[in-house]
């Protein structure tokens, strides 16, 4: 059953407490002058992203989750980042990777604290989830200090970051085409879980035989926890991929019999979490909205 996350107090207390974890690890481990170089650098991201916002909206103004189709294209264009600065040289990478990616996520996490209303239910609930779990990640990554960051460290999390980049692209595709065909959509669905799976797969693959499977405790730590991020995705995306394909769609009619209310249906309209971007009214189930009886 899929899991939902009620908009109260709970959910942004965790995300900024995981927020002020994150930028804790940073000032513990690199001193002030560094977290705070940092922590501008990620600034010029998060404003960037806002801009970016403002500018879709003027373009898509008639967009009805416009907020859903910016994190799509910004998620894509972050991925992409990251395969270019490596490409280019591994050192812009690795001085360039964390603040892309702590400014692109805190854009992210001050929607889903201030306006938590312009995301619908379930990609409310597995953001906050995936960067409550992201930042303890990544942060816990920065504290240990007992081992070098090696090249083939590096190379993982590249791996590891960048392979988002199958479904941030068909959501955006999505996001622009909302009249895309169900049967074609699905398909896509599948293929980019497919090849997300194998991209994260390369980054552990390529550790283990590089060291001949003797890696540091920084690599058990960084591969380690990402697996456990793994896991979580896997989850959300196969509760996503089932419900659209009408497994779970007994057991809405059953959740909503017994919470006492009715399924209305919005003509084969679907919109999932990770998967699937929204780009009308709320769902709870596939094709159905619950509402008051």
């Amino acid at each position: 059953m899929m899991i939902f996350l009620k908009k109260t107090t709970i959910p942004p207390i965790c995300l900024l407490g995981t927020t002020f974890f994150w930028v804790f690890a940073q000032i513990k481990t690199k001193g002030y002058l560094e977290a705070a170089n940092l922590i501008k650098n990620s600034a010029v991201v998060l404003s960037f992203c806002f801009i970016f916002e403002n500018i879709i909206r003027a373009i898509f103004p008639s967009c009805t989750k416009v907020c859903v189709l910016v994190h799509f294209s910004l998620g894509l264009c972050q991925h992409v980042v990251y395969a270019v600065t490596y490409l280019i040289k591994d050192d812009l990478f690795r001085d360039y990777w964390q603040p892309i990616y702590f400014g692109y996520y805190m854009w992210t996490i001050t929607l889903l604290v201030a306006r938590p209303n312009v995301f619908f239910g379930k990609f409310y609930t597995f953001y906050t989830i995936h960067h409550t779990f992201s930042f303890i990640i990544t942060g816990s990554w920065v504290l240990i200090t007992c081992c070098p960051w090696e090249p083939y460290i590096y190379r993982g999390v590249l791996l590891w970051l960048s392979s988002d980049v199958y479904l941030y692209g068909i959501n955006t595709y999505r996001s622009l085409s909302p009249g895309i065909d169900r049967t074609d959509f699905r398909s896509l669905q599948m293929k980019a879980f497919v090849l997300e799976r194998i991209h994260r797969s390369s980054a552990y693959i390529q550790a283990f035989i590089l060291t001949d499977g003797k890696l540091s405790p920084l690599a058990w730590t960084v591969f380690g926890t990402g697996i456990l991020n793994d896991i979580v995705d896997i989850y959300f995306q196969l509760q996503s991929i089932c419900r659209s394909r009408g497994i779970n769609k007994s057991e809405g009619l059953k959740d909503a019999d017994r919470a006492g209310k009715k399924l209305v249906n919005y003509n084969d309209k679907e919109y999932d979490s990770k998967i699937g971007a929204p780009l009308a009214e709320e769902t709870t189930n596939s094709e159905y909205i619950v509402v008051d009886a």
